[in-house]
């Protein structure tokens, strides 16, 4: 069966943060994996991770997970998406979201789902955000990108802003600073 599916990104070394992202604590005991995980869930969505340079520990943490291995994590986030949509080639639409940013609200997922746009993005007030939505026409696109960063293949595809109301559609936790702040 051809299902939705949500591309968990975690491939990162997380420097700046001194840990695997994926491993930090986030609410009501879960980590900021197993929090994302959960709310792809109650959306609908069938989760996906992409691991890189912190796979074993989090296949340990997380066995239980589908996880997909960026063995080119170096490269970049967009390798990370490119990894996944490889793996995810007959999901009907596709969410791309990055680790660093566990508390989106389910309802977030579900409303860019509902989003006939072929490539859509979460957005707070004019500020495009995350997640990101594909159909499978752009998923196909973006795995023939020549661009070197996601940004830039997301301005070749041409994303359409989804308004919500989720300030943590612009979060960012990238090192124990931010972390904090929360």
């Amino acid at each position: 069966m051809i299902r939705d599916i949500a591309i968990i990104l975690a491939a990162g070394e997380s420097k700046r943060m001194g840990q695997p992202k994926a491993l930090l604590p986030a609410r009501s005991g879960h980590t900021f994996l197993s929090q994302l995980a959960e709310r792809c869930r109650a959306a609908g969505l069938v989760p996906m991770v992409v691991t890189g340079a912190h796979a074993t520990e989090i296949r340990t943490a997380h066995p239980k997970l589908w996880q997909v291995v960026n063995r080119q994590w170096r490269k970049g986030q967009l390798s990370s998406v490119l990894c996944g949509l490889r793996g995810a080639a007959l999901a009907r639409r596709i969410v791309v979201h990055p680790v660093d940013a566990p508390d989106v609200k389910v309802a977030t997922f579900k409303r860019l789902m509902k989003s006939k746009a072929p490539a859509a993005a979460a957005a707070l007030g004019k500020k495009q955000g995350h997640p990101i939505a594909l159909d499978g026409t752009s998923a196909r696109a973006l795995l023939r990108t020549k661009k070197k960063t996601l940004a830039e293949a997301l301005d070749e595809l041409g994303v359409e802003l989804v308004p919500v109301n989720d300030p943590a559609v612009l979060e960012n936790l990238n090192d124990p600073k931010s972390l904090k702040k929360r």
